[in-house]
C-alpha cells in the first residue's frame, strides 16, 4: 500500500524531478578495506554514482575539453595558498558543469578578499571612519572611494560580487543554463585578471599583510 502511493505520488509529480540515492552494500567497510577493493568493483561503484547525481548540466568528456579552452590564459598569478586552490577548484567546477557552485565558490573568494584587504589598508582611512562596513559590496566600495582599491579592480571584484548576490537570492526557478555558463566564466576571467601579477602588484601592502597573518 505504501509502495503503490509512492508510486502515485511520482506519477502526480512527474514533472518535478526525483532522485533515490541507493544504499550501497559496502557501507559498513573501513576505510582499510575500500583502500583494498578491486579497481574494478571501484569503477563500478563511482559510474553508478555518476548515473545517480547526473545533471542537465553534466558534460561529456568533448564538452569538458570545450570548456578548458574557455579558461583564459594565466602566465604568472600571485596569490594566497588558500585562494589558488580555491579558484583551481572553481575552475573544475566550470569546466565540469558545475556552474552554480563556480559562482558560489567565487563569491567567497571575493569576500576573503573584501575582509583581508581592509584591515591590511584600515591605517590609510581616517580614524572615525575605520569601522569596517557590514557587507562585502559596502567594503568593497568603502576600500575604493579611499583610493585603496582602484577603478578597474573595484569593478571586477563588484562584478562577480553582483553575479553571485544574482544567482544566491533568487525568486523564480531559473532553467537559462546558458546565462548560468556564460556568468560563472566571467566571475573566473575576473578573478584570474585581478591576481595577475601586473595587477595584484599594485596591492603590495595586501600581499605583505596576508603573508605575515596567514595560517598557511
Amino acid at each position: 500500500m505504501v509502495e503503490n502511493k509512492k508510486t502515485d505520488t511520482l506519477k502526480r509529480y512527474h514533472k518535478i524531478w526525483h532522485l533515490r540515492l541507493e544504499t550501497y552494500p559496502f557501507e559498513t567497510h573501513s576505510d582499510a578495506e575500500i583502500e583494498q577493493m578491486d579497481e574494478q568493483i571501484v569503477n563500478i561503484i563511482l559510474d553508478v554514482f555518476k548515473k545517480q547525481v547526473h545533471t542537465e548540466n553534466t558534460q561529456s568528456k568533448i564538452d569538458v575539453v570545450k570548456n578548458i579552452r574557455d579558461i583564459p590564459d594565466a602566465p604568472i598569478l600571485v596569490l594566497p595558498h588558500w585562494i589558488m586552490d580555491r579558484l583551481k577548484e572553481s575552475v573544475f567546477l566550470y569546466v565540469n558543469g558545475f556552474w552554480f557552485a563556480c559562482i558560489m565558490l567565487c563569491g567567497s573568494i571575493i569576500e576573503f578578499i573584501s575582509n583581508s584587504m581592509y584591515p591590511a589598508y584600515s591605517e590609510l582611512i581616517p580614524i572615525g571612519q575605520r569601522k569596517k562596513p557590514d557587507s562585502v559590496t559596502k567594503t568593497l566600495l568603502k576600500l575604493n572611494q579611499h583610493g585603496i582599491l582602484r577603478g578597474e579592480e573595484y569593478n571586477l571584484l563588484l562584478h562577480v560580487r553582483k553575479l553571485r548576490d544574482d544567482h544566491t537570492h533568487l525568486t523564480v526557478l531559473r532553467r537559462d543554463n546558458d546565462r548560468l555558463k556564460k556568468d560563472s566564466l566571467e566571475c573566473i576571467v575576473s578573478l584570474v585578471h585581478f591576481f595577475d601579477s601586473d595587477i595584484i602588484s599594485h596591492y603590495e601592502k595586501y600581499l605583505i599583510w596576508l603573508s605575515r597573518y596567514s595560517k598557511e
